[in-house]
């Protein structure tokens, strides 16, 4: 399961690389052909850069979603219910341990 999830990151890694590559060839071809000034290109990448991030976060929050979805589906538990139990489990522990000792005390 994590190598399927590593490869779709990997993926989407090489697709945003090549559009980066892409663009910036773009851009570079643009402003060689005069057909747009320097400003534009800065404030037109500064633009697709922002839709870049933004679109990144909302990938990010999707994918979020979806993984806790599977998840919850595979019965899987989460970092904070495995840290919930360890605390649980030590708690009874301690409370074993006072009364195994206070008994002993009391025989």
């Amino acid at each position: 399961m994590a190598g399927v999830l590593q490869e779709a990151m990997w993926v989407g890694i090489g697709a945003f690389s090549l559009t980066k590559e892409k663009m910036e060839k773009l851009l570079q071809e643009l402003r060689e052909k005069g057909k747009t000034s320097s400003r534009e290109v800065r404030t037109l990448w500064q633009e697709l850069k922002e839709r870049g991030a933004k679109e990144h976060t909302r990938m990010c929050q999707t994918t979020k979603a979806k993984v806790e979805k599977m998840r919850s589906q595979l019965g899987w538990v989460s970092r904070q219910e495995w840290e919930d139990l360890i605390k649980r489990i030590e708690r009874l522990e301690a409370l074993l341990q006072e009364k195994g000792s206070s008994a002993t005390e009391t025989h």
